[in-house]
């Protein structure tokens, strides 16, 4: 991932990269090496020496490493904050605002450009439906689906839904390991609107999608392989409108958009597309679904 980041800055012509650090030395010299970059041999140099620095870190040093960076007056990019507590990010956003720098969480999904291009066609969602498959991996079951990859989801629905979340509803199965890999929620919103999300672990393949219910049309949205459906009214004829966008690497495309945008927004004064309270708000809602999973749990 930290390579994926320093390929897309490097693109970026607003910006010099100061540096790079990486906790192994031998890695950070071939890195450093290979994109013509300064290494550092300590987080502390390259934060003094960088006006803006990019978290890549293993999880449990997020939030350390993004107080660091804050209390030295530097703006953050903040790789995705899974596995943080929600109460991690409330005393960031206190740092932030203090230190008057601005802070961006790294949830790209939100630059995906099947779901950039599908927001124009997105008015009022009244039933979202989100199901993400990944395949079986052992090393992946040692950090629960709630806390690893739902969040990022979460966020993409309550971008969607603007509205306070009344009620959560939860189911989990555990087929292999010690985690649940099977974990679906239902989250109700005060406005009516209803969001199902699907988080499954032990797929024979990987999918990524959303699927859109509002008045009048219909929308797939594949964000994987990057293809758009719509199906409703478009002025006065009802389409099935497939839109296909070509990637070559999706990664990088929105996480270059993330990072382009978050510069951009910096140095023009601007608020950032997916703030701490934005990941607080997604944090907070995974606690929700813990506890209603311990919960059932306890009744079993």
């Amino acid at each position: 991932m930290g390579q994926i980041h320093l390929k897309a800055l490097l693109q970026n012509p607003e910006i010099e990269i100061a540096g790079l650090y990486d906790p192994d030395a031998q890695k950070a010299r071939d890195i450093g090496q290979k994109y013509q970059v300064q290494v550092f041999a300590a987080t502390q140099e390259l934060i003094r020496q960088s006006e803006i620095v990019d978290i890549v870190s293993p999880q449990l040093s997020h939030p350390y490493l993004a107080s660091e960076a804050i209390k030295n007056s530097k703006h953050v990019y903040l790789e995705q904050p899974v596995g943080s507590k929600p109460e991690e990010l409330v005393s960031l956003m206190e740092l932030a605002g203090e230190a008057h720098v601005q802070v961006q969480v790294g949830f790209s999904d939100r630059f995906n450009p099947a779901f950039q291009t599908a927001l124009k066609y997105i008015k009022q969602p009244m039933y979202v439906e989100l199901r993400r498959s990944l395949s079986f991996d052992h090393a992946s079951d040692k950090s629960p689906v709630v806390n690893d990859i739902m969040p990022g989801d979460i966020d993409l629905v309550t971008s969607l839904i603007k509205a306070n979340i009344k009620s959560v509803e939860a189911t989990a199965v555990n087929v292999f390991g010690n985690n649940p890999n099977l974990v679906n929620t239902r989250l109700a919103f005060d406005n009516g609107a209803v969001a199902n999300i699907t988080t499954s672990r032990i797929a024979t393949g990987t999918t990524h999608e959303i699927r859109v219910y509002q008045e009048g049309s219909r929308l797939q949205i594949d964000l994987l392989n990057q293809k758009i459906y719509l199906l409703g009214s478009l002025g006065n004829e009802e389409e099935n409108i497939p839109e296909t966008m070509p990637v070559t690497d999706q990664n990088l495309t929105k996480i270059n958009a993330a990072l382009t945008h978050f510069i951009h927004a910096v140095h023009h004064q601007l608020d950032v597309s997916v703030s701490l309270s934005d990941a607080y708000h997604a944090l907070k809602i995974a606690a929700m679904i813990n506890d209603k999973l311990s919960l059932v749990n306890s009744k079993i």
